[in-house]
């Protein structure tokens, strides 16, 4: 998507799975003392160094104050490495955990019931009634023992899938996985071809829960096109809001759970709609021959055509490629001539249908940093590190 990396990459070390904390109170240290010695943030900066080393000798923690933690979210989406549109990092709007602007997220207390809250809020602000707006919405960070709240699925809007006893999979293969978790937590409604997941998470050391979004605040666009009445038959929708859950942000050593979307490029949807068979039912509608190898490099562009038609004519955000890697030309052109290096992951800044220009100028990015602070982190599927 537009605003932050394109599919979750565990580049965490592995100890992130686990129940402790990421760093030692000494790692924080020396992150907290880089971080908070910033002269872009107000006030004294040696005055507030020490009284948060003070902080992380008596309590093995420290608590952001509201200029930092903004500060250190657009630090981190203006240096993501995987972001095509992180030129628009001053627009991002932080919507607290709980609903309510500004509170001090960092001393709330989590439950259950406040953090499915949480999700429907994000989803009906940041969804917008389809003028998507970019949306980060952080949680209480982890305590000195370790996390506070991990969450599951790696967005919030996920396509279940199940493998059928002839082998082909009702729904998303993607997700054949996460499904299989659920249903081990509980979960029976039946699977068809886009049913919705519920949410997984984990609060502390406990069990793991899980929580079905309210349908209304799920923002689904039909697939549509004047030149192609059959797409009604086949009744092919997808999610209007890609918001990434399972990942922190790690801003002066505090590792923060988060919530953050954007809205998608259409060559993210093409690709999510060719992993589902659906590119296949266009072609065959067509009347394409599928042993002519470039079946699909025709198809492709039709698909394109009804993804952009589809989006635009409901009223939601989209963006084309072009457009997309237009932004990042102009941000890494404001920023190398300000003498400043980039860091980029090639392989999800490079989009299919972009620039001819856009190979090369991303071959010239350091590879991402995987201590990035700030910088966002994507974690490791938890069911995994469960059953291990």
């Amino acid at each position: 998507m537009t605003t932050c990396p394109h599919t979750a990459v565990d580049t965490l070390p592995a100890k992130h799975g686990s129940s402790g904390p990421l760093f030692s109170v000494d790692e924080v240290k020396r992150r907290a003392r880089r971080f908070l010695s910033d002269p872009v943030l107000p006030g004294d900066r040696r005055v507030r160094v020490a009284h948060v080393l003070r902080s992380l000798d008596e309590k093995g923690t420290y608590q952001l104050t509201g200029a930092e933690l903004e500060h250190g979210l657009k630090t981190a989406w203006k240096n993501e490495p995987r972001c095509v549109r992180r030129g628009t990092y001053s627009m991002l709007k932080q919507l607290d955990w709980d609903g309510f602007a500004r509170i001090d997220a960092s001393r709330a207390t989590l439950t259950a019931e406040r953090v499915v809250a949480a999700f429907g809020a994000f989803l009906r602000e940041a969804t917008n009634g389809g003028r998507l707006k970019p949306t980060i919405m952080v949680f209480p960070p982890d305590a000195p023992n370790g996390p506070r709240l991990r969450i599951w699925n790696d967005q919030l809007i996920r396509y279940a899938g199940e493998a059928r006893p002839d082998g082909s999979v009702l729904g998303d293969p993607r997700h054949v996985d996460l499904t299989a978790a659920l249903r081990d937590l509980g979960w029976t409604e039946p699977v068809g071809r886009q049913t919705v997941l519920p949410v997984a998470f984990q609060l502390g050391a406990g069990p793991p829960a899980w929580a079905v979004l309210p349908r209304a605040d799920i923002l689904e666009v039909p697939l549509r096109h004047p030149d192609f009445s059959w797409l009604r038959e086949l009744d092919i929708v997808w999610h209007a809001l890609p918001a990434i859950s399972r990942m922190v942000v790690v801003v002066g050593g505090l590792v923060h759970p988060a919530i953050f979307s954007g809205w998608y490029v259409a060559s993210e949807i093409l690709e999510n709609l060719y992993r589902y068979g659906v590119l296949h039912q266009f072609a065959e509608r067509l009347g394409m021959d599928f042993r002519d190898r470039f079946w699909i490099n025709r198809i492709e562009p039709i698909a394109f055509d009804v993804i952009m038609h589809s989006f635009r004519s409901a009223g939601v955000m989209i963006e084309d490629p072009r457009s997309a890697d237009g932004n990042l030309r102009r941000f890494v052109d404001r920023e190398t001539s300000a003498g400043r290096v980039l860091r980029g992951d090639k392989s999800k800044l490079v989009l299919a249908g972009a620039t001819p220009d856009m190979h090369a100028r991303a071959a010239e990015f350091l590879p991402p940093d995987p201590n990035a602070d700030p910088g966002f982190h994507y974690l490791p599927d938890a069911w995994k590190s469960l059953s291990a």
